[in-house]
């Protein structure tokens, strides 16, 4: 039951008086928070509770609570007689600031309160998402269209006519853009290019070691081939009609193969 409570602001500045970071003021003096060490200090007095063994029931292990029995039993002991004492001292107070029975009836009801649901749950959170998110976008939406509406004041400088908007800032700048820069060649690139101007300059002295050129080699396949190639075709056709018949090409091959025979 609540006697001497504080609200959320004063929680806080409570809990930051008793850390030391501010200075306590009068009316931290009669109020406290809702721990039993707490509100036993407040309506009776003398030593503060010693709640360190209450970490081996958060913390222990079944052989810690065994090694330590009497010291816990004696523990919840003393937390028991310690809220007998505390609920005898604002029981009283109770009484004389809330009289009525349907107080201390709600009190005990809402203490323990349970809201029960079903299936229909669900329904009500999904469609209260969906009223939050619909709301949210309307809002959105009328926020942009205020916007350019209050943009369209700044052609033939109607803000100034305007009592709220003619003192604010209507300079417009210039939007600037970077150009992409080129894409930077790496080293595998510039290794490849290097190695293809050193081949180029390579050729001249490979065709003079060796004295056959591609020019003549590539004779050679045509004149295997039997196909004659002239310079300045461009078409397909043109190209297919310079194609020898499959038979007569067969025929040639056929007849070198039997004189080397």
């Amino acid at each position: 039951m609540c006697i001497s409570g504080f609200t959320s602001l004063q929680r806080g500045l409570w809990e930051s008086a008793n850390a030391g970071r501010i200075g306590k003021v009068p009316w931290m003096l009669i109020g406290s928070g809702n721990k039993l060490k707490n509100l036993h200090s407040l309506y009776c007095g003398g030593d503060e509770l010693d709640k360190s063994l209450v970490k081996i029931f958060v913390d222990g292990t079944l052989d810690d609570v065994r090694e330590n029995f009497q010291d816990l039993v004696t523990y919840c002991a003393k937390d028991t007689a310690a809220t007998q004492e505390v609920f005898a001292a604002i029981w009283p107070k109770f009484l004389d600031r809330y009289p009525h029975p349907v107080s201390f009836a709600g009190m005990l009801e809402m203490g323990l309160a349970y809201l029960p649901v079903d299936r229909s749950w669900e329904n009500y959170i999904r469609d209260a998402d969906d009223t939050y998110e619909d709301l949210e976008k309307e809002m959105k939406c009328s926020l942009m269209k205020l916007a350019d509406d209050t943009c369209n004041y700044l052609y033939g400088k109607r803000y100034a006519e305007d009592p709220w908007l003619w003192e604010l800032d209507w300079s417009v700048q210039d939007v600037r853009t970077k150009k992409p820069k080129p894409p930077k060649k790496t080293r595998k690139t510039q290794l490849k290019a290097g190695s293809d101007k050193g081949m180029d300059e390579d050729s001249p002295t490979m065709e003079a070691s060796t004295g056959i050129t591609s020019d003549i080699l590539e004779d050679e396949m045509i004149d295997d081939n039997n196909i004659e190639v002239v310079e300045g075709l461009k078409s397909s056709s043109d190209i297919l009609a310079t194609i020898p018949p499959a038979a007569e090409v067969m025929w040639k091959r056929r007849a070198e193969v039997t004189r080397l025979s």
